[in-house]
């Protein structure tokens, strides 16, 4: 109640303040506005004084009564809207401060109506506070049938407190067993970690030879792709060699065939040439007998005569020009085809152009022996009418005929020889293509019998290296089973033992709400048997005034201070064994003041040491679970990150083989280039010392054996024998005096590129070959 009249005096001083700088404000503002008005008043009494000044002026010019009146009007305009401004300033701060009068008057109203209902609540306070004293000797009296009440119900708590310190011990021993079980626990994870790690360092281990592995199998495959992609080359080469070796027999056969028919139908016209020729003698020598009478007509057979024995001439030495031609274009033929066995259908095709020619002149011989034909007959008809006149010239001109018609059998019978010559020469041709067909047949299937013994080699030692890093790859295998069957016992393991650390401090967590609730029911009993004996003390002390509270006595202060200390520790540390301590002393001072007050037995003195220690070592426990915790996260990420560091060591050696790949491909490539250019040179030179030059270049390119590099130098060296029309080809297999190439593939066609510079910057280019 005092307090609350505090408040109300508190409030009215605060009202009456609050006026009071109302009204000061409203003074203030009063000043303001009258020290506002003052000026304007001058200023207007100024203005009529000035206007008064310049009425008296005398206004004789019209721009000064003008001037005058403007600003006269300026200046009433001007004041009036100043003095209406102030007019409504000071009405609203008038009426702004008789508002504020108006509700500091309310206020104070009702700040002495609440002074008043104050003063009535103080009476009947103290009204109230008589009544109260009368009641507290009842209070006394039942304080004290319910001190005896909260005595027994001490009692009981206490035996309930030896049974839970009873069942704390208990559980004390079970957590020491649990402990131990934990500490063992903790030695098998550390042998199994110790065992985990072992086992990933062998599976890395077993990741290297793996990778090796793999690379070994890359490269093997490798091996056998190029191997596959060379006997395919050789493969494809040797079918259309065969394909060329057909079509070039086929086209033999045919063009002999056509040759043979036409040197039959040759022979057959001479025969017919012959006989003709027979018959025209027998006529002539007929002649002779009837050629007395044509003398007259002689000089004319005689010119005539003459005239077709030079055109006869002239045939013959064409004749002969074109078979010596012919001859020659059939030896350089025959060399062309010698020289490369893969340019047969060019040659063949220059043979059916020259045979043709040969047809054509033979043809050309046919029409000339046609055109004796009709000459002779000509003659005869001439002869005839000319008999009487030419008969001793006849006899010299037929004798000449018969000396033509000689030297036309002999040169008959001198083609019939070239004819079977040419024969010969073409009989030597095809035994000679045979047998270079018979060589590369046999090279061919030797190179095959080589390229699969070499095949199935390689696939035996690539099977057996498969099988064995299958038996290994499958040991891998079941190792990385037991290690992952053992890491899943350990994880198994580890799970239990999180359960049971889970279960423990469960219990731990138990064990404290038991004793929280405990202390708290202790906290409530001691609180109320502090009340008891302070009713009591106040009942008991009849000198103290009614209105005065009653001071604090010692024993109450500490036991106040003991409450609050107790309350204000933690259970872990230091203020557990002061809270344990302020425990002790408050049952101590309980229990005298029980006896104190009343005749009660004396308590045994119980501790809380078990709880305190159980809670230490639950808490030591807890931190040991999370500290292992940490540890299987960092192995973990760990095992992540090394995980994540062999993937993208896999993947680099991936990308680094794939390059490497390449690199051989284009190694390939430009020593596949380099050989190209090489053989271009070997192919188009034509001294023997250059190609000689060549020869170890393109044995350690195609890997040449010391054999057969013999070979090829041999090939070099000039023949013995080189005698007969085939000398000069035989001889064109070792010179090289043609730019075509030597037994070249069909395929093979050297691009313009190649003969230039492109390769230059590589292994080796046609500049380098040449300057060697």
């Amino acid at each position: 109640m005092e307090s609350q009249c505090n408040a109300q005096s508190t409030k009215m001083l605060s009202m009456q303040t609050r006026i009071h700088f109302l009204e000061m404000d409203l003074t203030s503002d009063n000043a303001i506005s009258v020290n506002n008005i003052q000026p304007n008043e001058f200023g207007l009494l100024n203005r009529e004084s000035k206007l008064c000044s310049q009425a008296r002026l005398p206004s004789n010019p019209a721009q000064q009564v003008v001037k005058p009146e403007r600003q006269i009007c300026l200046a009433d305009l001007q004041s009036v809207n100043h003095v209406r401004s102030i007019d409504s300033d000071l009405a609203k701060n008038t009426k702004a401060l008789e508002d504020q009068v108006a509700s500091l008057s309310e206020s104070s109203r009702s700040a002495l109506a609440e002074v008043a209902s104050l003063r009535d609540q103080l009476d009947n306070a103290d009204k109230t506070y008589a009544i109260n004293l009368l009641k507290k000797d009842d209070v006394i009296s039942t304080l004290k049938s319910k001190l005896g009440e909260m005595m027994v119900g001490y009692k009981r708590l206490k035996g309930r407190y030896n049974e839970v310190t009873s069942a704390n011990s208990a559980h004390r021993a079970l957590y020491d067993n649990l402990n131990a079980q934990h500490v063992a626990n903790l030695t098998e994870l550390k042998t199994s970690k110790s065992d985990i790690e072992s086992s990933r360092e062998r599976v890395r281990a077993l990741e290297d030879e793996i990778c090796h592995t793999n690379d070994q199998i890359l490269t093997l495959n490798e091996r056998v792709v190029a191997y596959e992609e060379q006997f395919q080359y050789i493969k494809r080469q040797y079918e259309a060699l065969q394909e060329k070796n057909e079509t070039l027999e086929v086209d033999a056969v045919a063009r002999e065939k056509s040759a043979q028919l036409k040197i039959s139908n040759l022979e057959m016209e001479v025969k017919t040439l012959s006989e003709i020729v027979r018959q025209k003698e027998s006529e002539i020598r007929i002649a002779t007998d009837r050629a007395q009478y044509v003398e007259l007509e002689n000089l004319k057979a005689k010119s005539f005569l003459e005239k077709t024995d030079r055109i006869h001439e002239a045939k013959w030495a064409e004749l002969e020009a074109q078979l010596s031609t012919a001859h020659q274009t059939i030896s350089k033929l025959r060399s062309d085809t010698d020289v490369d066995t893969k340019l047969q259908r060019e040659i063949i095709s220059q043979l059916e152009d020259q045979l043709t020619e040969h047809k054509l002149q033979l043809e050309v011989v046919t029409e000339g022996a046609n055109a004796a034909r009709t000459a002779l007959e000509t003659y005869k008809k001439r002869a005839h009418s000319a008999l009487k006149k030419a008969s001793i010239e006849n006899k010299f001109n037929l004798e000449k005929v018969a000396q033509n018609a000689i030297k036309l059998e002999q040169e008959l019978v001198m083609a019939r020889g070239r004819i079977s010559g040419l024969d010969i020469e073409l009989q030597e041709v095809r035994q000679h293509l045979e047998a270079a067909k018979n060589t590369e047949d046999a090279h061919a299937q030797s190179i095959r019998i080589a390229l699969k013994n070499e095949q199935n080699d390689m696939e035996a030692a690539l099977r057996s290296e498969i099988d064995s890093l299958r038996t290994e790859v499958s040991r891998l295998e079941q190792a990385l089973e037991k290690d992952k069957t053992s890491i899943q016992q350990l994880a198994e393991q580890n799970k239990a033992l999180k359960h049971e650390v889970i279960q423990l401090k469960e219990e731990v967590r138990t064990s404290t709400e038991q004793a929280t609730k405990f202390k708290v029911e202790i906290s409530e009993l001691s609180r109320q048997l502090e009340a008891a004996l302070a009713a009591a003390s106040l009942a008991t002390d009849e000198a103290r005034p009614p209105l005065f509270s009653p001071p604090f006595s010692p024993v109450e202060k500490d036991r106040r201070s003991t409450a609050s200390s107790s309350r204000s520790f933690d259970d872990d540390g230091n203020g557990s064994v002061l809270y344990q301590t302020t425990i002790d002393e408050q049952h101590d001072r309980i229990a005298a003041a029980v006896v104190d007050a009343c005749p009660v037995p004396h308590a045994c003195k119980t501790t809380l040491s078990n709880v305190v220690e159980q809670q230490t070592k639950s808490h030591a426990k807890e931190n040991d679970v999370k500290r292992l915790q940490a540890q299987l996260e960092e192995l973990e990420s760990t095992s992540h990150f090394y995980r994540k560091k062999y993937e993208d060591t896999f993947t680099q050696l991936k990308e680094v083989t794939t390059q490497q790949q390449n690199g051989e491909h284009s190694l390939q490539a430009i020593n596949t280039e380099y050989l190209k250019n090489v053989m271009m040179k070997y192919i188009e030179s034509q001294v023997t010392s250059e190609k000689e030059q060549l020869v170890p270049v393109i044995s350690t390119l195609l890997n040449f054996s010391p054999q057969e590099q013999q070979k090829m130098l041999a090939a070099h060296r000039p023949p013995d024998e080189g005698v007969g029309l085939l000398s000069g080809v035989f001889s064109l297999f070792a010179s090289g005096t043609t730019s075509k190439p030597f037994a070249a593939p069909s395929s093979f066609q050297s691009p313009p590129t190649l003969k230039g510079s492109t390769t230059d910057a590589a292994i080796g280019g046609k500049n380098n070959i040449e300057n060697m």
